[in-house]
């Protein structure tokens, strides 16, 4: 093709590639703009126009399976055209000829480059999606090569090999589902509607509308039965965990919060009385005011000595912060005290020991402080930086901080020194989970990370799950769920899935 007129344009040499390039499957990566509409041919002056659209199909559908067979019979009766001096040794290029009725000629060494080429697409066709699957923080790619949840309610997608799964029981509304594990289920929560999942495959159990279109947390296992967390709704409810009926509601005066402890309700009037309500009848087991609380603020968490709650109080000026540690089944108050600083609890531990985030006026995190009830000490550990919306957990004696614009840090309280930081792009997080050798955490876009709680590093997060509520996030997204070997998360389209802990890369 030394000669200016012999040489192929470049529409014709990617109708070449196409052609030797249909038997590696590598269609996807020629440029769409090449591929065209379906348009009738154009015809232009000492030349056929493009192939007709019903010969393009027909080539494409024939590019697998017994379409191979057929490619390689018309390249050996292309060869034998071609050395017979016939204009049909290179009608290949365009499905044995169809539309074109003259020939491209392309001398030997180029058509041995173009099959190099096509090679070339068909080993990048293999390999990216497998290379961006398998590294760390980069699963998230994998729903572009056909691992998105499923769109529609219906049965879960389960991988049986590794017990993950993904469902969809509630379909429409928004919001992410918020759940509880108990008992080989998990029950769940989204604006108008609670739910019941096998925990081991996503079977849903049942479903039953609730007269709330908000959510202020999952649903809680109480004397046996579940109650749906709804802080404001008009009435509380215990049903039954195997059908989902009610067993017992109770009205509740507008402006009521819930926080639930051990086998008890705790109910926060806005008149500052405190109502204890026995989670196995609905009755009142105890109601009174708490000195110096007045609506008091209710914190409980897994763990806690004796079941306790605790409610707090922040002064005026946010000089200091008020304490007080109840016994839910009484409401007699254990201990008081009152501790320097704004303070927001995060945790408790088994020697009664309480952790608290310092804040200043903007609920910017500077400190990490643990009362210690037994001997009255506290403990300050001073963070690196002020950190937005933060939010912490606690496992064994070290803290992880996850604030606002997905910073994650790791601090020892014993030695008060940072161990790591992290950052992860994560615009608005969920409270962090410390499980076994990872931390989790979930985003508003519906993915759930793993980070290398040693190391601090991203070892692995699931694809995005907006749907088509995609415009309205949680300020605070649910935290997972870890249970054994399997993390449970809820996504803003509605799906709750399960993923296996031991392999994050895979996610």
């Amino acid at each position: 093709a030394k000669e200016p007129a012999d040489r192929p344009t470049p529409d014709e040499l990617m109708r070449e590639l196409r052609s030797v390039s249909a038997s590696y499957e590598t269609q996807a990566f020629i440029p769409a703009q090449r591929i065209g509409e379906e348009t009738p041919a154009q015809e232009a002056p000492g030349r056929a126009g493009w192939a007709g659209e019903a010969g393009r199909a027909e080539g494409a559908g024939r590019a697998k399976g017994a379409g191979r067979a057929e490619g390689a019979d018309r390249a050996e009766e292309g060869e034998r055209a071609e050395e017979a001096g016939r204009p049909g040794g290179a009608e290949r290029a365009e499905g044995a000829g169809r539309g074109r009725p003259w020939p491209l000629r392309v001398p030997r060494r180029g058509r041995v480059l173009l099959g190099a080429a096509a090679a070339g697409l068909a080993l990048a066709g293999a390999l990216v999606p497998a290379v961006l699957g398998g590294l760390p923080g980069m699963s998230g790619m994998a729903g572009v090569f056909g691992r998105n949840a499923p769109e529609k309610e219906g049965a879960p997608d389960r991988t049986a090999a590794s017990g993950s799964w993904t469902a969809r029981p509630a379909v429409g509304g928004s919001g992410m589902p918020q759940c509880a594990h108990d008992a080989g289920k998990l029950f769940c929560a989204r604006p108008g509607v609670v739910f019941a999942l096998s925990a081991s495959d996503g079977r849903l159990l049942w479903r039953r509308p609730v007269g709330t279109r908000s959510t202020s947390g999952p649903p809680v296992v109480s004397g046996g039965l579940v109650q749906p967390y709804t802080d404001g709704g008009p009435r509380l409810a215990g049903l039954d965990p195997a059908t989902g009926e009610n067993v017992w509601q109770r009205r509740l005066p507008t402006g009521t919060t819930v926080r639930y402890a051990g086998g008890t309700a705790l109910l926060a009037g806005p008149d500052g009385t405190v109502t204890g309500v026995d989670g196995a009848t609905g009755a009142t087991r105890w109601r009174r005011a708490l000195p110096g609380q007045g609506m008091p603020a209710f914190a409980t968490f897994p763990g806690a000595a004796e079941g306790t709650a605790y409610a707090t109080r922040t002064s005026a000026d946010g000089t200091d912060t008020r304490v007080s540690a109840v016994d839910p089944r009484t409401g007699r108050v254990r201990w008081d005290v009152r501790v320097r600083g704004w303070l927001k609890p995060f945790a408790a531990q088994a020697d009664g020991s309480v952790l608290f985030l310092a804040v200043d006026s903007g609920y910017g995190a500077e400190e990490i402080v643990r009362y210690t009830p037994g001997t009255g000490a506290t403990r300050r550990v001073a963070l690196p930086a002020v950190l937005d919306g933060a939010h912490a957990t606690v496992r064994g004696n070290v803290v992880y901080v996850l604030a606002a614009g997905g910073s994650l840090d790791a601090v020892d309280l014993a030695s008060g020194r940072r161990l790591w930081h992290l950052e992860t792009s994560v615009s608005r997080g969920s409270l962090p989970v410390a499980s076994g050798e990872r931390v989790y955490f979930t985003a508003s876009d519906g993915r759930l990370l793993a980070v290398d709680a040693r190391r601090g590093r991203l070892v692995g997060q699931t694809p995005a799950r907006l749907g088509a509520e995609s415009a309205q996030v949680m300020s605070t997204p649910p935290a997972p769920l870890t249970v054994g070997a399997d993390v449970y998360a809820g996504a803003p389209d509605g799906t709750v899935f399960a993923v296996d802990s031991r392999s994050p890369a895979t996610w």
